[in-house]
């Protein structure tokens, strides 16, 4: 059953123009055009930018942080926190990410960024790196882990029809970091959290919360 959930998923991911699509293609082509560290880098400033603010929001600050570096990373130590801040505005927390971002570009000055072989331990070392931020990074490095965001959650515990920890919703998606995306477009354009749109949604004969399935 749930190699024929993640085949409707990632055929209907794939006809949608979701937000977590355009937000990765965003930092894709920004990866491609950065080349004073490794890709990682700039997938981790996205997700620290990311977190408790809207994909497109992060998008639109994304794009700005890096065309004011002029697509080199290193040029954020001799930007002025403040112009960093007004830059990032208005991603949630704004000010905190700026101070944390500054913290994270005096790391790296320190190491040769190009050798670090980032594990989960050192990832969540780094300034405003929490578990979430961590296993981004982490799936895009291709370590086989599932990043459990409010959408994930939300979605899963609707489609297994109970309450989850985080671990459990993991181990439920076998820790597929391919079902991320998936889940978090079907949760801003299906499955949101005021409201479910079951008739449209690609998994629901199989949702146990389904308004379809269950004739509501």
């Amino acid at each position: 059953m749930k190699k024929e959930v993640i085949s409707s998923l990632e055929k209907w991911y794939d006809s949608v123009n979701s937000p977590v699509a355009r937000l990765r293609k965003t930092v894709e082509v920004i990866a491609k055009k950065v080349k004073d560290v490794p890709e990682w880098v700039v997938v981790l400033i996205a997700a620290l930018i990311s977190t408790r603010t809207k994909d497109d929001v992060t998008s639109d600050a994304l794009k700005r942080l890096f065309e004011h570096l002029d697509y080199t990373f290193f040029n954020l130590d001799d930007m002025p926190l403040e112009e960093i801040t007004q830059i990032l505005k208005p991603v949630g927390f704004y000010r905190v990410k700026a101070k944390n971002l500054k913290k994270l570009v005096r790391t790296f000055s320190n190491e040769d960024v190009f050798s670090i072989k980032p594990d989960y331990d050192y990832l969540v070392s780094l300034s405003g790196v929490g578990r979430k931020v961590a296993r981004i990074v982490l799936a895009f490095l291709g370590e086989g882990v599932l990043s459990v965001d409010t959408h994930v959650k939300r979605i899963t515990e609707r489609f297994a029809g109970r309450e989850m920890k985080v671990e459990e919703i993991e181990e439920f998606w076998d820790n597929n970091p391919a079902i991320n995306p998936m889940l978090v477009a079907l949760g801003q354009l299906i499955c949101t959290p005021r409201a479910t749109n079951c008739s449209k949604c690609p998994i629901s004969k199989w949702c146990t919360s389904s308004v379809t399935k269950l004739g509501r």
